[in-house]
């Protein structure tokens, strides 16, 4: 009889039998036993069963989650787990945050290379540092020990890796290989080259605790450890620069049992992704492959764009789900922090460690669990035609202005259905308030506007202006957001106002609006006369009407003659795609002159000139995540406009 899996509720078996009066037969459905007693058939004849089946089926709802909080909010949601089928379900989820992949294109194997042969020994010292062009990855802390010339253990900011703290001197030991395990951040593990021990290091100390003999099998040497955070199991690597090989290590014992020798002829370390797949650079070729833990196969991925030399790290960041190596470059140049491209093997240079250092042992901890996402169940038995639901709390108290992307995926038996469930979570700003920046005005009463955003529940605020009375001599203020009065505002010197207001009817709720304006004279100076907010003398204050403070985003203004046309309001102008991803779209009714782009803070990140067209488009994709305000020139006036940059 044939093995077949049926989906169909009805299931049809027939049983050929060549003489026996009683006969038990089970279908292969998961978790499913039919049995049959006392059926008798004469040879030869067929006989044709008919068996109602029961299955469960698995439908999760709503099919994504987009969820908007303010910096300090808690927020939940729910998700519903339904069993449309007619037998139990038992389903189970799991949890990963999502971040963007830095990618780098494929390598064709022309860089650079050295005359020293590949060795997995020390370094010569010293070396040139080669100037990298600025990586943003979300500033994770890594830890790293620079092996020679300092024997030091060491932490460090993965946008900033000329910059390191130093914990503890690692003097006696020659550590080739460190790791976090899945639920320890306290201390992390390192395999001794020459002393063929595992050991942990400890962060607080740098105290080093040896935890038993660490052997390699067939004269290779130690270069790497990893532990695959999923299962919490450890793995190591050890070369002779001909083979390698891949063993378990027990990491209560320091025993290591050898699973597969590979092709890889100079594996330098080993880490392990969110996804259990093992990563591992090569010094022989200079290329970075992935292994198949369940059958020993080794794929090169693609040349990593330089040539490695010497003892390396690798280590898998768990909260940016990046691949950093640790690298020595044999061209001449110092230690170097890269990150590894997993789809094409190349690699982008971050930074030069300091001094030249060769460093090994790079680790970084964490599990991938997300610190700003949480899920309750996890896990359920419903029966057939039921449901039940999940909790899933988002928590923006800690967090930045930023995007954050998680899946949830469930998974069920006996059908071992899978669905994924994307979460969006976006953290805005406790507010923005911005003042305008207002160009080509002329002398004599103008009024600046200031905006406000996404300001919620107001009781209360106090804040201090500067001015620059030189060319501008304030006049009071005006139009201000519904609901605010009796406002006591102050001017206890020249070109310092302070503001203080406090609600009493309850809290104010500013979506997108004026908040109130700033009335001068201007005296028509082509410099620009600033307009900023200030903590002298009041410190700015804006607490909700339950009492607690929240901190928005400012932006500073301006007012200035120098450029020729005020800003205004009466042209159509269009930006799209709002949040934009990589290329942002104006439109005009006029003529475009220019455009600026500041982020929320001020700073101007991007200036497009001389367009002189009704369209123009700007790429975005270079910016991070986050609010920016466009200013535009035409023609007929200038206009900012507010937009998200979304990645």
């Amino acid at each position: 009889m044939s093995n077949l899996r049926i989906v169909k509720i009805l299931l049809i078996v027939s049983i050929f039998v060549t003489g026996n009066p009683a006969f038990t037969q089970q279908n292969s459905f998961p978790s499913k036993d039919i049995t049959v007693f006392g059926l008798i058939i004469s040879p030869p004849n067929v006989t044709t069963l008919n068996f109602d089946l029961t299955a469960p089926q698995m439908n999760i709802t709503p099919a994504f989650l987009v969820v908007n909080l303010t910096q300090g909010e808690t927020g939940d949601q729910t998700i519903t787990i339904q069993n449309t089928g007619d037998d139990t379900l038992i389903w189970n989820a799991t949890l990963r945050e999502q971040n963007k992949r830095i990618s780098v294109p494929k390598s064709d194997g022309r860089f650079p290379r050295g005359t020293a042969a590949p060795s997995i020994g020390r370094a010569p010292r010293g070396g040139k540092v080669i100037p990298a062009a600025p990586i943003i990855t979300k500033g994770s802390l890594g830890y790293a020990i620079n092996i020679y010339p300092g024997e030091t253990f060491f932490s460090f900011n993965t946008d900033d890796p000329g910059n390191v703290t130093g914990i503890g001197s690692t003097s006696g030991y020659l550590p080739f290989g460190g790791t976090f395990d899945a639920e320890n951040n306290d201390f992390m593990y390192f395999v001794d080259y020459e002393r063929n021990t595992l050991n942990k290091i400890y962060l607080a100390t740098g105290a080093i605790e040896t935890i038993g003999s660490c052997m390699t099998t067939g004269g290779e040497f130690w270069t790497g450890i990893s532990v695959d955070k999923n299962t919490n199991l450890m793995y190591g690597i050890s070369t002779n620069l001909s083979q390698s090989t891949i063993y378990t290590i027990d990491m209560a014992t320091g025993v290591a049992t050898p699973l597969f020798t590979t092709i890889i002829p100079g594996a330098i370390d080993i880490a392990i992704d969110e996804n259990g797949i093992p990563w591992v650079p090569d010094i022989v070729n200079d290329a970075l492959y992935s292994v198949n833990l369940a059958t020993g196969d080794a794929t090169a991925v693609g040349w990593m764009g330089f040539d490695a030399n010497y003892a390396q790290g690798a280590g898998y960041d768990f909260e940016t789900n990046t691949l950093f190596l640790a690298a020595y470059n044999n061209d001449g140049s110092s230690g170097q922090l890269r990150i590894a491209d997993r789809t094409t093997g190349n690699t982008v240079l971050v930074g030069s460690f300091p001094g030249g250092c060769e460093v090994d042992c790079l680790a970084f901890p964490g599990n991938g669990r997300p610190k700003w996402i949480s899920i309750d169940p996890d896990n359920g038995i419903i029966p057939g035609g039921s449901s039940m639901n999940m909790n899933v709390h988002l928590d923006a108290t800690n967090l930045p202005h930023d995007f954050y992307d998680a899946t949830i995926t469930f998974t069920s038996t006996p059908d071992s259905d899978t669905t994924l469930v994307p979460v969006s979570l976006t953290v805005f700003p406790a507010g923005i308030l911005w003042i305008e920046q207002l160009l080509g005005v002329q002398s004599g009463p103008v009024s600046v506007p200031v905006h406000a955003s996404g300001i919620t529940d107001m009781g209360s605020f106090r804040f201090s202006i500067d001015y620059d009375a030189a060319h501008l001599t304030y006049v009071g203020t005006s139009n201000w957001y519904q609901g605010i009065t009796d406002i006591l505002v102050s001017n206890p010197s020249a070109g310092m106002l302070t503001f203080v207001w406090a609600d009493s009817t309850g809290g104010l709720t500013i979506p997108e609006e004026t908040f109130f304006n700033f009335d001068f004279t201007f005296d028509g100076s082509p410099q620009a006369a600033i307009i900023a907010w200030s903590d002298n003398p009041i410190p700015r204050e804006f607490v909700h009407s339950n009492g607690s403070t929240f901190l928005p985003a400012y932006y500073d203004g301006f007012v200035a003659n120098s450029i020729g046309v005020p800003e205004t309001g009466g042209q159509s102008i269009a930006i799209f795609p709002n949040p934009a991803n990589d290329l942002l779209n104006v439109r005009s009714d006029f003529s475009i002159r220019s455009i600026e782009i500041f982020s929320f803070l001020g700073q101007k990140v991007c200036t497009k000139s001389n367009i002189e067209a009704q369209n123009a488009q700007i790429e975005v994709s270079s910016l991070a995540s986050g609010i920016y305000f466009v200013k535009m020139d035409t023609g007929q006036g200038l206009k900012t406009m507010k937009v998200t940059v979304k990645h």
